[in-house]
C-alpha cells in the first residue's frame, strides 16, 4: 500500500512534508504571541504587491516554457506592465483591472 503511493506522490512534495514535520515541534514549542502575529500580518500585507511581483518574476517571466508567460505576451502584457500597474493601482486594483480586461 505505502510503496504504491510512493510511485504517486511527487519527491519534492514528500521533502516537503518531512521538513514540515521536522520543523513542527519547534515551532509548537515557541507560538506566536498576538503582538508578533499582528506584526508578521502587517508586514505580509504591506509587502504583498512587492511579493506578487518577485514570484511573477521568478515563476512566470523567468521560466520560457511557462504557459502563463506565453498568455501573458499574448495578450500584451510584459512584466514591466505588471510593475507599472501593480504601483499605481496596488495589488488589489491591478488584480481587479486584469480580471476586467480578461472578462471583456
Amino acid at each position: 500500500m505505502i510503496a504504491g503511493l510512493g510511485a504517486r506522490i511527487p519527491l519534492e512534495d514528500v521533502a516537503a512534508g518531512v521538513r514540515f514535520l521536522w520543523s513542527l515541534p519547534g515551532f509548537l514549542r515557541h507560538p506566536f504571541t498576538l503582538e508578533e502575529a499582528r506584526a508578521t500580518l502587517r508586514r505580509r500585507l504591506e509587502r504583498r504587491g512587492a511579493d506578487f511581483l518577485a514570484l511573477l518574476h521568478t515563476a512566470v517571466f523567468g521560466q520560457a516554457s511557462s504557459p502563463y508567460r506565453q498568455l501573458l505576451r499574448l495578450a500584451g502584457c510584459e512584466y514591466g506592465d505588471l510593475q507599472q500597474l501593480v504601483g499605481r493601482e496596488g495589488l488589489e486594483g491591478a488584480l481587479h483591472a486584469c480580471t476586467a480586461v480578461a472578462c471583456t
